[in-house]
């Protein structure tokens, strides 16, 4: 059987609507509440592109809303799924969903087997634009404009082919076994404290653009992860573009690329706070750093083919080209064609 579909068209901006392609809901909490969740197919929520849904409260409050309808419970099976559209439900048009400069768009850590995809996701103030639980996922989406964290996701979630930009905290969280590749973030006039943490064991980092300046870090892998071809540039920045401070076996920190972290304490690839972790470093570059490679860790088991490159490896990475250049032994990073905008 088919996922339920319900229509929402934000333009309308008003509590009617059958929830239908041709009737759509004119609100999207309005929709949540007048529709019965499909428990055997899960429901899909298709937002129309064109106009923001402003959102009053965060969509898991209406979600647990039982004054209309029972409280939704996605499983498995049965997923909730929030996704943009522009004629017909899955076209990849963009919805757009804003917390109105004083909300999350979603924060619940109760609900399992959500899904945002296709969405702009912003406006937050200082709050989580996406706080997720376990079994989610946030794909092709752009998330921006709080000075809070973008994606908080728990365990055994998908974070791919996001746009993070104008974040004033972390940009994405990610707890046990979350994959999280082929994003863009970026700096924006709210700075990321971290792009990328990951906080939980056995995830997979790879294939990730990061944009940076100011104290900004990059990615830090404070467990059993594997992180791989992900590019990092640095405007001068003083953060540090990947750091290691695990303390378990398995790490694999491989083919990755980082630039610009030369202000005063800036460090290309940090492995000096690994604790007890024993783990794999191979295969990366570090450039235009004020310091390459802080790695006097006694813990880490295989360290071959890293490099320190004379010239850059990115075309023009001032100006968002992040194409790699040959130079070095350079083969890997990130590939920008391959990464999305939302």
């Amino acid at each position: 059987m088919a996922i339920t579909e319900v229509y929402v068209d934000p333009s309308i901006a008003g509590d009617s609507g059958a929830g239908t392609s041709g009737d759509p809901y004119g609100d999207l909490e309005y929709a949540i509440e007048q529709t019965t969740f499909d428990t055997t197919n899960g429901t899909r929520v298709n937002i129309k592109a064109g106009t923001d849904e402003v959102v009053a409260v965060e969509l898991s409050a209406a979600m647990a809303d039982t004054v209309t309808t029972v409280a939704w419970v996605p499983a498995i099976t049965a997923p909730c799924v929030f996704q943009g559209y522009t004629t017909t439900a899955g076209d990849g048009g963009i919805g757009g969903i804003s917390g109105g400069g004083s909300v999350s768009v979603y924060n619940d850590t109760v609900f399992d087997n959500v899904h945002f995809i296709d969405l702009h996701c912003h406006n937050c103030g200082s709050n989580i634009v996406l706080q997720l639980d376990d079994w989610c996922s946030v794909v092709g989406c752009e998330i921006d404009n709080t000075t809070g964290i973008g994606i908080d996701l728990d365990n055994y979630c998908n974070v791919v082919n996001n746009h993070i930009h104008n974040v004033g905290d972390e940009g994405i969280q990610i707890g046990v076994s979350t994959y999280a590749a082929y994003n863009y973030l970026e700096n924006g006039t709210n700075k990321m404290s971290t792009a990328i943490n990951a906080i939980g064991a056995a995830g997979v980092i790879e294939r990730n653009i990061i944009s940076l300046d100011s104290t900004s870090d990059g990615i830090i892998c404070t467990n059993a992860n594997i992180i791989s071809n992900n590019s990092i540039w640095s405007n001068g920045g003083t953060g540090q573009g990947i750091i290691v401070n695990a303390t378990r076996i398995g790490i694999k920190i491989q083919n990755n690329i980082v630039e610009g972290f030369s202000g005063t304490g800036g460090i290309g690839f940090d492995c000096d706070q690994a604790g007890t972790a024993l783990f794999y470093f191979a295969g990366n570059a570090s450039y235009n750093n004020a310091t390459h490679y802080a790695n006097s860790s006694t813990h880490i088991m295989v360290e071959v083919d890293n490099e320190t490159l004379s010239a850059t490896p990115f075309t023009d990475a001032a100006n968002g080209d992040f194409s790699p250049v040959d130079t070095g032994n350079v083969k890997e990073g990130s590939h920008p064609g391959i990464v999305g905008d939302g």
